[in-house]
Order: structure tokens, then C-alpha cells, then sequence
């Protein structure tokens, strides 16, 4: 990563006046929480809740509701880049409480610094409260015959689609031309054991589908990629399960690449697209190509999907996916960076294996500070080292050198139904799930005759967004329904105030999907719990003419709210 020393950086930023700007227009940002000393990366494990890693601390932070604890202190070499630097949960965190953690040991118990050891990847659990050692699953060691660092640690982790871990890790200064190694593409035989992205099991088992496995290195073994220089940032595309990962260039050409099983980067010998002809320190100012690179069974090389000729330090990508982006924002990449402090917004393609990018951008590489800024959606951000979708599916960034958390939110905040409870009527098909979208995926039940409450009827339960920087001006509920015979349809919202339900909506219902739109301007509280912010809303269907009862099939496909805020 081209970068100027931590603390340099620290000062620089904290002297910045400038606030932050976010040039969405629909989405505003707010302070979330601040405290922290240097952090790196974090995972959402709960509703509000937070682990929060700190590199030179080897501190782990759970952040709950406002309030943090110390979930774990491990002994952490933090010289440079190295400490305490990337997290993952197990596809079954919910169940298993497994939590996987990158940190660079040092040779010191019960404090930090020291001489570093290794970088290792370590699995523990998760019981509430404290973060529990389970098993060492890769350990990248100290090397008398190479460099060690103490750059280029990476030490970012996703997990696929497949289960596996996936982890980064930076070529540790190793594989020049004066001791070449097969990760930088500088040796057909000799083994660096750094320089890539590796996968293994969450029990530290080396996948036998892995690309490499059938060479006699183990390190060579759990390779999923090689070819990277300093990669600090790695997601997995929910949509199709490519893993996506950014690299840091020398004084060129960062990187953003898809990674695929195989795949080689092209570093030491290449950085940027291959047509560009790179040259720099490191590759003896040598115009290599693809032809010139170290390729084991199963490897290829592929260019970038997007490089910055001037590197922008280039950190984590995260995909928003979350229902609080609209559809033009939803499913496309927000990355960060660490040298100019802005977030940069691309769209992802129809097939998902790249950008949308045209005009000056069409040859995939930000050439100048103005091709740069083509994608540019805020500044004076600092150094966003982490970014996440919470579970409340807003999405919430780390600034490491001032330890914030902020949060990015829409002006108008979609909220869906978490539970619901059918009082009246039959369910015949459907979950909670189909009333959550308008997106004809239907609930469908049967109208009961003869009930007081109604012939069908149901109550849907969720929460409010939190409290806001910004006013609150109106709130929606939408209902979409249909049935097969016309039905007096109502709507009610419950008054936490009176502790009752108020009638807001009546309508008929036809045969084809119609949707009823509620709108509250004054005296929204009323509807909202103070000390939960528990919302619900209750609809139900009668026979148009009470002397002549029937029933009737209800198509249900939406149930929800909308807060709108100023």
C-alpha cells in the first residue's frame, strides 16, 4: 500500500476542519460511535452490535447499544503494519459463535510489541460476553531466509459461498529478483508463503478443490490466488459468490480484481492492465507481459476490473447489498481508500463480472485526479479501513486514524415486517418473507366467514429506525393485495399513546394487485413504542355484504412501512 507512516497520517487527518460530504443524494451520514484506537476491521454480529478490532492494541471491542466491553486482548507484534488486523464470522456465527481473527503474534505474554513471531489466522467462540481460543488453522512464520515484513501484512478475511475462509495476505517485501519466489512470479520452484489470497476450512483443512492442491507444498497447498502485492480489502459478491479483492500498487496502479480459482495477479512483474507495460522499482523498470509470468497448473492471469494510475491507497470494497438502497444503488460497489479520503461508487455489470464504465473511464483505469473523481460519491473521509452492511441493513464504515464508526442511512427508510401473526383466515401458502417486497411473491390465505374480527385478518410486527440526526416528516404504510371476490379492506396502526389500534385506511380490494398507500404527517410517535420502537399494523378483509358471506382467496404481497426524513 502506498502510504505514509500511521502516525503521519493520524496527524494529518486529525487537523482536517473539514467535514465529511456524501454526494448521494438520497442518503445522509451520521456519527455512530467514536473511542477507538486505531481500528481496522469490524463485523456486525447482532442488531447494534459490534466487533471492533484495534491493530496495535490487540484489542478485540464488543460494541453493543452504545456500550463497549473488552472481548478479547491478544499479545500482538505492532510494528508497522502488523497487530491485530482482520475479522470473519462462520457461515453459522448465529449457532456456533465461531469467530476467525488475523494478528501478527509476538514473543511477549501479557503485552504487546516484542519481536513478531508469525501472522496467523485463529478460530475462537463466541459466548456473549468474551471471544474463546479455539484452534490456530495457518500461521505465515518468520522466514531467516527472506524479508519479514513489516509491511504488506493484508490480513483482510471473507468467507465465500462455499463456507471456506478466505485470507489475504501482502507479499511481506519477499520474491525480488535477488531471491525470487513462485508467489511473485520471479521463481518456477522456490516458495515465499505470502503473496496472495489463501482458502481453507474454518478447521484449518486445505479444500481439495483448491487450485494448487495437488502440489508437494502445503503452503503452496491452500493457495486460492497468487500474485498480489498488499491487498486490503476482500468481499464476496452475494449475488453470484466471485470473490472481489483490491491491491495496492507501488507508485502505480491500484487495483481492484475479481478472483477467481487460479488466478495470478501478475505482481512482481506486473501491475495495472497488462497493455499499459508497467514499470517501476520492483520489476527493474522492465516492460513484462503476461507471457512473462510464473503460471503453476491451474493458474491464469486475468487483468484488473478497474486500476488508478496515481494510487489512491486503495482499502476495503463492500457490495450494498441491503433493501435500504434503492434499486439504482442495490448490488453495486462502495470502496474506500486511505490517501485522499474519498469513497468511490461503481456500477456492476449484467453479468457481474465487472464495472459500467464509459468515456474516459471506458479502458478501465482512472488516469488523473479528474477521471478519478468520475466515481467519487464523498470526501473527506479519512482513512475508511473497513465497511459493512449491519443487520439492520444500514450500511456503517470504520475511520481508522480518529477510531469512528459512521453510519449511512436513506432519507426515505424502507422498513419491513419481522413477524407477523394471522388472527383471522387461513394461511395457504406463503411466509413472511413474501410480504416483506412488492415483488409478486405472494402470501396467500383463505377468508374464514362468521369471525367478529373479520373474515381474514392479520397483524404485521417491526421496529422503527433508530433515532435520527435528521426530522422526521412522514411516515407510510403500504399495503399491496388482491382478491378473487371484492373485499372491504381496512387498515390500522397501533397507538402506543391511546394502547389502542386507530383506523387509518379503507378501501375495497379488486383482482388485481392494488397497492394502499397510508400517509402520517403529524404526530408520528404515536406510533412508535419510545422505549422499543416497536411498530405494528394490523389489516383486515370483510365480505362486501355482510347478508351475502363468502369467501375468497387473499393474494397478500406487501406489508410495510416507510419513514421519511428531512
Amino acid at each position: 500500500m502506498v502510504r505514509v507512516s500511521v502516525f503521519l497520517c493520524v496527524t494529518i487527518f486529525a487537523g482536517n476542519a473539514f467535514s465529511q460530504n456524501l454526494y448521494l443524494n438520497d442518503y445522509y451520514y451520521e456519527p455512530y460511535f467514536s473511542g477507538f484506537i486505531f481500528p481496522t476491521s469490524f463485523a456486525c454480529i447482532g442488531e447494534e452490535e459490534f466487533l471492533v478490532l484495534e491493530i496495535h492494541t490487540g484489542r478485540v471491542i464488543h460494541l453493543k447499544e452504545g456500550n463497549k466491553t473488552i472481548a478479547l486482548d491478544l499479545d500482538v507484534s505492532n510494528n508497522a503494519e502488523q497487530g491485530l488486523l482482520g475479522i470473519a464470522l462462520h457461515p453459522n456465527f448465529i449457532t456456533n459463535g465461531v469467530v476467525a481473527l488475523f494478528y501478527s503474534k509476538n514473543d511477549q505474554i501479557g503485552k504487546d510489541g516484542g519481536n513478531w513471531i508469525d501472522n496467523r489466522v485463529e478460530t475462537f467462540s463466541w459466548d456473549g460476553e468474551k471471544l474463546n481460543f479455539l484452534n490456530t488453522l495457518i500461521t505465515f512464520p518468520y522466514d531467516p531466509d527472506q524479508k519479514n515484513g513489516p509491511t504488506h501484512d493484508g490480513g483482510k478475511l471473507t468467507v465465500g459461498k462455499d463456507g471456506h475462509l478466505y485470507i489475504t495476505h501482502g507479499d511481506f517485501l519477499r520474491g525480488g529478483f535477488e531471491n525470487p519466489r513462485i508467489e511473485m512470479n520471479t521463481s518456477e520452484t522456490d516458495v515465499a508463503g505470502v503473496g496472495g489470497i489463501y482458502r481453507i476450512s474454518f478447521t484449518g483443512e486445505i479444500p481439495r478443490d483448491n487450485p494448487f492442491y495437488n502440489n508437494s507444498n502445503p503452503q503452496i497447498q491452500s493457495l486460492y490466488t497468487y500474485g498480489l502485492r498488499n491487498c486490503f480489502g476482500i468481499a464476496t459478491d452475494p449475488y453470484t459468490g466471485r470473490i472481489w479483492a483490491t491491491d495496492n500498487g507501488p507508485d502505480q496502479y491500484d487495483e481492484v480484481d475479481i478472483i477467481g480459482s487460479g488466478f495470478n495477479g501478475g505482481w512482481l512483474k506486473i501491475c495495472g492492465p497488462d497493455v499499459r507495460a508497467s514499470k517501476y522499482a520492483e520489476n527493474n523498470y522492465t516492460d513484462y507481459d503476461a507471457n512473462d509470468l510464473v503460471y503453476l497448473p491451474n493458474a491464469y492471469y486475468d487483468d484488473p476490473v478497474f486500476s488508478w494510475l496515481q494510487p489512491i491507497g486503495v482499502t476495503q470494497l463492500v457490495f450494498l447489498d441491503s433493501y435500504k438502497f434503492s434499486p439504482q444503488e442495490r448490488g453495486n460497489v462502495l470502496i474506500g481508500e486511505f490517501n485522499y479520503g474519498g469513497l468511490y461508487l461503481f456500477e456492476v455489470n449484467t453479468n457481474r463480472n465487472g464495472f459500467v464504465l464509459g468515456g474516459a473511464l471506458a479502458d478501465k483505469v482512472a488516469d488523473n485526479s479528474e477521471e478519478r473523481n468520475l466515481n467519487k460519491v464523498g470526501d473527506n473521509w479519512g482513512i475508511i479501513v473497513d465497511m459493512t452492511i449491519g443487520n439492520d441493513g444500514y450500511l456503517y464504515l470504520l475511520r481508522f486514524e480518529t477510531g469512528e464508526i459512521y453510519r449511512i442511512r436513506p432519507y426515505q427508510d424502507p422498513v419491513i415486517p419481522k413477524s407477523f401473526d394471522l388472527k383471522a383466515g387461513k394461511l395457504v401458502n406463503g411466509t413472511l418473507t413474501d410480504i416483506q417486497f412488492s415483488d409478486d411473491s405472494y402470501m396467500i390465505f383463505q377468508t374464514m366467514l362468521g369471525r367478529a374480527a373479520g373474515d381474514a385478518q392479520i397483524e404485521v410486527f417491526s421496529v422503527a429506525p433508530p433515532p435520527s440526526t435528521k426530522t422526521l416528516t412522514e411516515l407510510q404504510f403500504f399495503v399491496e393485495s388482491k382478491s378473487f371476490k371484492p373485499l372491504v379492506q381496512t387498515i390500522e396502526l397501533y397507538n402506543y399513546e391511546t394502547q389502542k389500534y386507530q383506523l387509518v385506511s379503507l378501501s375495497t380490494t379488486t383482482s388485481s394487485d392494488n397497492t394502499t398507500q397510508v400517509s402520517i404527517t403529524s404526530d408520528i410517535n404515536r406510533f412508535i413504542e419510545p422505549l422499543t420502537r416497536e411498530i405494528k399494523a394490523r389489516v383486515s378483509w370483510y365480505s362486501v355484504f355482510s347478508i351475502l358471506s363468502f369467501q375468497s382467496a387473499i393474494e397478500l404481497d406487501n406489508a410495510s412501512w416507510k419513514f421519511i426524513y428531512k
